[in-house]
């Protein structure tokens, strides 16, 4: 699913484009962009996950979800974090059982 440009890749793309003989025009993004940024992927990778076909797909698109979920965890403090979602956690559970609420 191809997103016009311009667009957040992974740290060696342009070195992998350049290896294929291609002139990638980039730039290192503000540290004040991060956050929109990684929203930005996430809400990408979400989607191309939505739309894989088969379990080798799915699996390539969460691997892409966890690494954008990973930049984007280190843009907050980790200890408020953690106790941000231990608290939501206690108070409201998780989703290990799977409620779906229909009405």
């Amino acid at each position: 699913m191809p997103k016009t440009l311009p667009k957040l890749v992974r740290d060696r793309i342009p070195e992998v484009l350049k290896a294929k003989g291609l002139d990638p025009m980039y730039h290192q993004a503000e540290e004040c962009r991060r956050v929109p940024l990684l929203i930005d992927k996430l809400e990408e990778e979400i989607a191309e996950l939505k739309a894989a076909k088969t379990e080798g797909e799915r699996y390539e698109e969460m691997a892409d979800i966890l690494e954008v979920a990973a930049a984007l965890q280190a843009s907050f403090d980790r200890e408020t974090l953690g106790q941000v979602r231990l608290l939501k956690a206690v108070e409201r559970g998780g989703f290990e059982k799977l409620i779906v609420l229909v009405d």
